[in-house]
């Protein structure tokens, strides 16, 4: 069901991100879009771009299953809402809905969602 996100992330530029994300100490929530979320030309995206869209889904906390509110994005400093089962980008410019059970990972955890977070135009 992530196999697609796991291969996106050998794309070359992106091992610190990667290797971010492999820290077994690093507790993290990972919002991870499933392989119907990802469109299939996800992988010519530029990489700064691929990388920075890939840093709005990881927060800098353990969310517990549907914990309602707002937090900052780990490696982008800008905001998401958690509300009942979806997580939407500040300024509502992409909503997914969580799926399933939340995934140990690591230190951290992953949540399933059916849509890539698109953080807001700099």
């Amino acid at each position: 069901q992530f196999s697609e996100l796991v291969a996106l992330l050998d794309t070359p530029g992106l091992e610190p991100l990667k290797a971010q994300l492999a820290d077994p100490a690093l507790a993290v929530t990972l919002f991870a879009p499933n392989n119907d979320a990802l469109p299939d030309d996800i992988g010519q995206t530029p990489v700064d771009d691929l990388n920075r869209v890939l840093e709005y889904h990881v927060l800098t906390t353990v969310l517990d299953p549907l914990a309602d509110g707002d937090y900052d994005t780990a490696l982008q400093g800008e905001q998401v809402t958690v509300d009942e089962a979806a997580v939407t980008v500040t300024g509502d410019s992409t909503t997914a809905n969580i799926l399933g059970d939340v995934l140990p990972s690591g230190a951290g955890v992953a949540w399933e969602i059916d849509a890539v977070l698109v953080p807001p135009a700099p």
